[in-house]
């Protein structure tokens, strides 16, 4: 019976549950989206320029140039039917976003008003993971992948395009709003 105990308690430490990584303290929510919700301030000391994002996405000099001194909002809310509720507030313009995590693309727009395909899922992490095709020209597509992770107080967003100019990843790192 001690032997049964002994490798039972020995199993227990070696699985590693699926959505949690054994360097980490992370665990995989039932619902992951639960994990996000919330009012979230961008922290501009701790989070990289998007610039460079915006330029290879060929947005306008203004709006890049206003885009780098902007605080955003980002409010977080799941309504209960299987979708994301984001919603981020800044002088630029505020978007209003509802993100349903089941792989399907869909067609929807972009923080400009221009027609993107997006879809977005759930990984092994529990982190959402939402994939954009940015068509700039007929024969040109950006593709950015946004990933969301909730990280200790932190909501952290890495943001990766892949393009034919070159390759980009992005952090930017999100606090809950005092």
């Amino acid at each position: 019976m001690k032997r049964i105990l002994i490798a039972v308690a020995t199993l227990g430490l070696l699985w590693t549950p699926r959505g949690m990584r054994a360097d980490s303290t992370h665990v995989a929510d039932v619902n992951p989206a639960s994990n996000y919700v919330g009012v979230w301030l961008l922290d501009r000391e701790a989070s990289e320029p998007i610039g460079p994002l915006l330029k290879l996405m060929e947005v306008p000099w203004f709006v890049r140039k206003m885009a780098a001194v902007v605080t955003p909002t980002l409010t977080i809310s799941t309504p209960g039917d299987g979708r994301l509720r984001m919603i981020n507030q800044n002088t630029i313009r505020s978007t209003d976003r509802a993100i349903v995590a089941d792989g399907s693309e869909r067609e929807t727009e972009d923080a400009l008003g221009r027609k993107v395909i997006e879809s977005a899922t759930w990984n092994e992490l529990g982190q959402l993971v939402v994939t954009q095709k940015n068509h700039i020209e007929a024969d040109r597509v950006v593709e950015v992948t946004s990933t969301w992770a909730r990280v200790g107080q932190t909501l952290e967003l890495t943001l990766s395009a892949d393009s034919e100019v070159r390759p980009l990843s992005i952090r930017r790192v999100f606090r809950p709003k005092p």
